[in-house]
């Protein structure tokens, strides 16, 4: 990736003691890597132990405010909101984002919010508009954010403005 991103993998083991264990094979593999940990009782748990080991973790699985809190207080570097599974369970993805962006910055600033779970554009906007750092897009979804037919109808016409002043397509 260049130095520019950074990876995030998941633990899959559901104690505490496993999801270490998994986090430090990940980090034997990829140096830089950054362990999304589900926000549970023993997610929160090898959260804190990780943090303890200098192994970053992202809280995942999150469906409110507060459970987002609670992993960032547990030392989770970046926390992440499920926005359109919030939606589907009758809740507010972009509420959570806006509440849980609130709670970070006046109880743990060091957290940042990596919104995931996008199914529109405007979801994903509106999580940026509401403070979020960061998100996780799927690839349906940014094609969706640059897909414009209006876009293609103003490149065909600057086509053939152009073919019509010059004779070809190229410069």
């Amino acid at each position: 990736m260049g130095g520019q991103g950074r990876l995030f993998a998941q633990v899959m083991a559901t104690t505490a003691e496993g999801m270490v264990n998994d986090a430090r094979k990940l980090r034997s593999i990829i140096a830089d890597i950054v362990v999304k940990v589900p926000v549970t009782a023993e997610g929160l748990a090898a959260i804190k132990m990780l943090k303890a080991e200098g192994i970053p973790t992202l809280g995942t699985a999150v469906y409110g405010a507060a459970q987002g809190l609670l992993s960032a207080l547990a030392g989770a570097e970046y926390v992440a909101p499920y926005v359109n599974r919030i939606d589907a369970q009758g809740g507010s993805g972009i509420q959570t984002v806006t509440d849980l962006h609130q709670l970070l910055k006046m109880h743990a600033p060091q957290a940042k919010v990596l919104a995931a779970s996008f199914k529109t554009p405007r979801q994903a906007l509106d999580c940026l508009l509401a403070g979020c750092e960061s998100i996780t897009l799927p690839l349906d979804v940014a094609q969706q954010m640059i897909s414009y037919p209006a876009v293609d109808a103003a490149v065909a016409k600057f086509e053939q403005d152009w073919l019509g002043a010059f004779g070809r397509t190229s410069i």
